[in-house]
């Protein structure tokens, strides 16, 4: 008589209350057991993964790397940077080149030429020889634009400079993103790791407990389940972190996907005194950007003294020293003068040229207050994420204190038999969710450290500069009065 049967026929039976619910129990438990000892209880898993032999193989396989040893090859090998490095000594050279202007020129010629005649009424013609050479030299004795032209040329490249430091440390922060991100699913990785090893042992200690009949057999399949599903969350963090080494290594400059073990400086995970009200001073007097804009201005005023130059006079000295004829006899003359150029009237060009510089001026020195507003938002920004970052570490910090003491709770009371599976699983994922809060929680206080190095423009926050001299710009010049606010054109 089959089990079904044994309880149909228990339910008419009149002392169906004194002994219905134990047969229903009973029932229940052998239709369960029966069931799960059926071909669709047969589950195929990978093999138990050894999380030590498997962290000890990616070390063998893998190169260590610190987030300075990644610095420097970016440093090294960055063509974004290489080319901004290129871009400022362009600007050097060309320093170079405008300083002919104050040397003088000497320019030399020759020519020799050789002609004949041919006389058609003789047997013969004649032919000469002639000779020429020259020696011409000119100097500048007066030019109210050299200097501001010079100082002009000196602001390109100091602009130039200002513009590779601001890549420089966007290229270092955009690294430590990138290996942070490394590092994060790195320690993600070996959590998942952790729980598959947690939940093998489980399924281990399940099958045991079935054999002893102390566990049904869904113990087991519940167990099974849960390892297929962690070593599957171990697949997807391995992929991961191979396109997270793609993406370093493309950030570093490199064209490869090398992997690697990265070593984390405990620098990173130092708590930060934020508050202090010298972030923003240092961040307005140290951020290239700023540099850049204040070299602009300065560059677009020299333009103004170079227009204003142009209603004075230049003054030439040159010389000459030429001879011409046959090689005998040989002819030498020479020269010497004094230049004076001097725009009388220029149909009112250098005016609308001077409009156009100061209202140039007003929109670089618009740009800079911007900037100064832009730098102001990104410090207060890293320093709340300091903040949050900081007190969620402690938080975090309890919850995985919690966590772990629950389930070595949970697994000492699972392996003498008195708790069910599902106390235990929901202690794994329980402590598995407390060490990945815990991981990104550190993870985000490195960010904002990162983040809070670039806002302030310097590369190290332990010794913050104390004497903070505020970037600030030029006396603007006046605009004219069409331009100027509330004013009306005449």
């Amino acid at each position: 008589m089959g089990v079904h049967a044994k309880f149909r026929i228990a339910m008419n039976l009149p002392n169906f209350k004194k002994w219905g619910w134990l047969c229903i129990i009973l029932a229940t438990t052998l239709n369960v057991s029966t069931l799960a000892e059926g071909p669709s209880a047969e589950v195929e898993l990978l093999p138990p993964l050894d999380s030590e032999s498997v962290e000890k193989a990616d070390n063998e396989k893998s190169k260590v790397l610190t987030l300075f040893q990644a610095e420097e090859l970016a440093l090294k090998n960055s063509p974004t940077l290489q080319s901004s490095r290129y871009s400022a000594m362009v600007r050097h050279e060309q320093l170079g080149q405008w300083l002919h202007n104050i040397y003088p020129q000497v320019s030399v010629s020759a020519g020799l030429s050789h002609s004949g005649t041919i006389d058609s009424g003789s047997a013969g013609g004649r032919s000469i020889s002639l000779l020429t050479t020259s020696v011409t030299a000119r100097q500048s004795l007066l030019d109210f634009s050299r200097r501001p032209r010079l100082r002009k040329a000196e602001l390109a490249e100091s602009s130039a400079l200002a513009d590779l430091e601001s890549d420089r440390q966007d290229l270092l922060l955009n690294v430590r993103k990138a290996w942070f991100t490394c590092y994060i699913d790195q320690d993600l990785l070996d959590i998942a790791r952790e729980t598959a090893n947690n939940r093998a042992v489980r399924l281990n200690e399940a099958e045991q407990h079935y054999k002893n009949g102390l566990k049904a057999k869904s113990d087991v399949v519940s167990a099974q389940a849960d390892l297929a599903e962690a070593q599957y969350k171990v697949i997807e963090k391995e992929t991961r972190l191979k396109l997270d080494w793609v993406s370093l290594n493309t950030t570093m400059g490199l064209a490869e996907s090398e992997p690697y073990r990265l070593v984390l400086d405990p620098y990173w995970e130092d708590f930060v005194n934020s508050g202090s009200e010298s972030f923003v001073a240092t961040a307005l007097s140290n951020r290239p950007e700023l540099l850049d804009l204040q070299a602009q201005l300065k560059s677009a005023l020299y333009e103004l003294e170079i227009i204003n130059s142009e209603k004075y006079p230049t003054v030439d000295l040159s010389g000459s020293l030429s001879g011409a004829g046959s090689i005998t006899p040989f002819t030498v003359s020479w020269s010497l003068g004094v230049s004076l150029n001097w725009t009388i009237f220029d149909g009112f060009l250098r005016k609308y040229e001077k409009s156009a510089q100061k209202l140039q001026a007003r929109v670089i020195a618009q740009n800079f207050e911007a900037q100064r507003i832009k730098i102001y938002q990104e410090v207060k920004s890293a320093e709340v994420s300091l903040l949050q970052s900081q007190a969620a570490i402690t938080s975090a910090e309890y919850a995985l204190a919690s966590a772990k003491e629950k389930y070595r709770l949970a697994s000492a009371r699972y392996k003498v038999g008195v708790s069910d599976s599902v106390e235990l699983s929901n202690a794994e994922l329980t402590l598995s969710q407390a060490q990945t809060d815990y991981a990104n929680a550190r993870n985000n206080l490195r960010l904002a450290k990162a983040s809070m190095i670039r806002a302030l423009g310097i590369d190290d926050m332990d010794n913050l500069p104390t004497d903070n001299k505020e970037i600030i710009l030029d006396t603007l010049p006046d605009i004219p009065a069409p331009y100027s606010p509330g004013g009306e054109k005449e």
